[in-house]
């Protein structure tokens, strides 16, 4: 559950992000750094 409260806020944070860095490079970029590190918490834990 604690892992689901993490990804929930990470999302929150890239949607914040998100509105200030709108080219497709930056976002990808983001995106794979926010979400690569709980992905993996999330799948090999």
């Amino acid at each position: 559950m604690m892992y689901l409260q993490h990804f929930a806020l990470a999302i929150q944070n890239n949607e914040k992000i998100i509105k200030n860095y709108t080219t497709p490079k930056t976002l990808k970029l983001l995106y794979e750094q926010h979400t690569t590190p709980h992905v993996s918490k999330v799948s090999f834990q």
